[in-house]
């Protein structure tokens, strides 16, 4: 199984008693840093045992090296990947309140002369021959 796209560096605020407002600042004791986008269900397979990987735009960004340890841990490959030397992963701020969520991200700019990420899934699918994708 090899997830195609893009991955997130994700802060997550748990539990917060609202949005707040311009100017005023929140706190909560609720806090995580986790990864999302194509890593959650390739993470999820592997973790499930299925050979999972990964097929992304990996950088020289925190968010970047965050993936690229939980990935280690999880077990899913990173062959498929590409690596670029700039910021690459992007970056969510995620709060939850009112049992939702609300969502600020950032995608870090992609520079025109790189290739399209459709043409590289098209390279890693004629090679790889998985037998599932997501």
């Amino acid at each position: 199984m090899i997830s195609f796209g893009s991955v997130f560096l994700e802060l997550v605020f748990g539990h917060v008693p609202g949005l707040p407002r311009p100017g005023e600042e929140i706190f909560t004791d609720d806090f995580a840093i986790s990864c999302g986008g194509a890593v959650t269900s390739a993470s999820a397979a592997a973790l499930a045992g299925c050979p999972a990987g990964l097929c992304t735009v990996l950088g020289d960004d925190l968010g970047s090296r965050v993936v690229r340890e939980y990935c280690r841990g999880a077990g899913v490959q990173l062959s498929p990947s590409a690596t670029v030397h700039r910021r690459a992963a992007g970056i969510t701020v995620v709060l939850n309140f009112d049992n939702d969520r609300a969502f600020v991200t950032h995608v870090p700019p992609r520079p025109a002369s790189e290739q399209p990420e459709v043409a590289r899934w098209r390279e890693v699918l004629r090679r790889e021959r998985p037998a599932w994708c997501y």
